[in-house]
């Protein structure tokens, strides 16, 4: 380690590790010839920058901090960096942000980490308008007990846990980072030096008796706090009044926290060490608990989502919740179905909702997926595994609710991108970016060139720009997932209407097909109707495998309950869908 630190390197190690090639910088480790390209600025701190670096022959992405000499010339600076790797490398947990390696060359240090694209609780936070719900704040808190019980069974206090130094995988697993400030303690008594952040600083820190693990737990309860209310619990506008209140334990707790919460926060923030809870208490309690899916959920869930179309614009408007995207990849080729189309009940429904008579001849799409999937429902097997159907259909594969001041947007799986306004708007532009159209919140469609924007749309093609700009750099598809089917000379797929929900975030899109996003396992359920004499199922599992049936195949041959508790979340969301759509056409009639 010491001769990565060495400040006077050869100078052939120069050429070796640092090229430019085509306007691109490679940096290449001298010991196992491992070359990274380097990519866009994750972030800076006080003597390191972040950037992308991706191995040239895996592409893997990792973060690579990257620390110029000059910086560790100056005394103390060197044996700072080398504790910091010499506590961080053993460190091996999911909770833990890894270090794969370091090394050096004439002019930098680079330390290669496991790479967050979801960014920190910061930034969270930002995006959803500042505070979080219980139901997604108690799993976050979870994840860092496990984490930092990992780090305290290894004699590492990190000494800095803080909303920035949280980060967030692609599938929004935390991560412990930036062990910059941390300490061994095994063997050795607490160390009485004041540092960290002044917000999540314990008393006994401040009183100079010692920074022991026990004021880890202390800055777990600042953090927790933070996610829930939106600000640390003993912060002020001077540093001196912080400091006051926390030695005093001054804080106070909202009205509207659960009792469990309370009880948590409560027993975190105790101001005496040897009063907070272990980590294996704090794992154990109730607030921390996994939640337990039972058959009656999703009734209770459906019932509250009874909301009309302006309340549901409102609800968004509200929420402010900027989201990340968790997609996944359409991987390997399906075998066609080929279920003969009398060999199912679900025909002989299916010809009942295709063949309308004039009095049900204003069926709407939302009735059409929930009647074909309720027919689906009824007739399934327990359990059976249904044949693959070789094709592609639509999904969204990128989306963002950015509620909270302009609206949702979305890409699709053609490259198609898409934003609903809150004053329910739309604006859509075609995968070769020359046709825009808009739709008035009555439905009404027109077309233009971009060129050829008229001035009162020019705002809302900023923003479309803004949203695709920012899908486009920021947001990963997870996978490789296929180009969706052409739709040549037909209008652009549109957002109908969406929802959000503690579980899932639901979407409805004018192809006849519905989309469903669930949050605690990343899995994904697309129904689509766009050929509704063979309406399709895309199912993304919790490896992120994908699988494409026939409803009809399905019906037939069953699946497991997995899918079908999914296929019935669907169905409630579909019955609230189609309700909403009943109202819009009796006010239309």
């Amino acid at each position: 380690m010491s001769a990565v630190m060495d400040a006077s390197p050869p100078t052939r190690l120069r050429a070796q590790c640092a090229h430019v090639v085509d306007n691109e910088c490679y940096i290449v480790d001298p010991e196992t010839r491992v070359t990274y390209r380097k990519g866009k600025l994750l972030g800076k701190g006080g003597f390191a920058r972040v950037h992308e670096l991706i191995d040239v022959r895996t592409q893997q992405v990792y973060a690579g901090k990257i620390i110029p000499r000059s910086q560790v010339s100056r005394p103390g600076q060197k044996e700072k960096i080398l504790r910091e790797i010499d506590l961080h490398r053993p460190l091996v947990n999911k909770h833990v942000v890894r270090l794969h390696d370091f090394f050096g060359d004439a002019e930098n240090i680079y330390i290669i980490l496991e790479y967050c694209p979801r960014k920190s609780l910061v930034h969270l936070l930002k995006q959803r308008g500042g505070q979080l719900p219980e139901t997604e704040v108690a799993p976050l808190m979870r994840q860092l007990a496990e984490g930092v019980r990992y780090t305290h069974s290894q004699g590492v206090v990190h000494r800095d846990l803080k909303l920035g130094n949280m980060l967030l995988d692609e599938h929004m697993e935390l991560k412990i980072a930036d062990f910059g400030l941390a300490a061994r303690v095994a063997d050795e008594p607490p160390r009485q030096a004041v540092c960290g952040t002044p917000n999540y600083l314990a008393p006994e820190v401040l009183r100079m008796e010692g920074h022991g693990f026990a004021a880890d737990v202390w800055a777990m309860g600042c953090i927790m706090y933070a996610l829930l209310v939106g600000r640390p619990p003993f912060e002020t506008s001077t540093l001196a009044e912080t400091y006051q209140r926390i030695l005093r334990g001054a804080y106070t707790l909202p009205s509207g926290l659960s009792d469990s919460a309370r009880n948590l926060l409560v027993a975190l923030l105790q101001s005496e060490p040897k009063d907070r809870p272990s980590l294996t208490e704090v794992l154990e309690h109730p607030f921390l608990r996994p939640p337990r899916e039972q058959s009656g959920q999703l009734t209770g869930l459906l019932s509250r989502l009874r909301i009309d179309q302006q309340q549901q614009q409102q609800a968004g408007a509200n929420a402010g919740h900027p989201s990340t995207l968790r997609t996944s990849g359409m991987q390997g080729a399906a075998r066609d179905s080929h279920v003969p189309l009398g060999d199912c009940g679900l025909f002989g429904t299916l010809g009942r909702v295709l063949c309308l008579d004039k009095r049900s001849s204003k069926l709407g799409t939302t009735q059409l997926l929930q009647r074909l999937l309720q027919a689906c429902l009824d007739e399934i097997p327990p359990s059976g595994v249904p044949p693959p159907w070789a094709g592609s259909a639509l999904l969204v594969t990128k989306w963002i609710d950015y509620s909270n001041k302009f609206g949702f947007g979305f890409q699709l799986s053609d490259r198609t991108v898409g934003v609903l306004f809150n004053d329910a708007t739309h604006l859509s532009f075609s995968p070769d970016r020359l046709r825009l159209e808009y739709r008035d919140n009555h439905g009404s469609m027109e077309a233009h060139a971009p060129s050829s924007m008229p001035a009162s749309l020019q705002e809302k093609y900023g923003l479309l720009k803004y949203f695709a700009h920012y899908m486009e750099e920021n947001l990963t598809e997870g996978g490789d997932v296929p180009k969706g089917p052409a739709r040549k000379k037909k209008p652009l797929v549109h957002l109908q209407r969406w929802m959000r929900t503690d579980r899932a975030v639901i979407m409805q899109l004018s192809c006849s097909m519905l989309q469903v996003n669930f949050f605690g396992d990343h899995t994904k359920l697309v129904l689509s109707a766009e050929r509704p004499e063979r309406p399709l199922v895309l199912y993304v599992d919790e490896q992120r495998r994908t699988a494409a049936y026939t409803l009809a195949a399905i019906a037939r041959f069953g699946c497991d309950e997995a899918l079908q508790e999914r296929l019935r979340f669907a169905l409630g969301a579909l019955h609230e869908f189609a309700e909403l759509e009943q109202r819009d056409l009796r006010r239309t009639a």
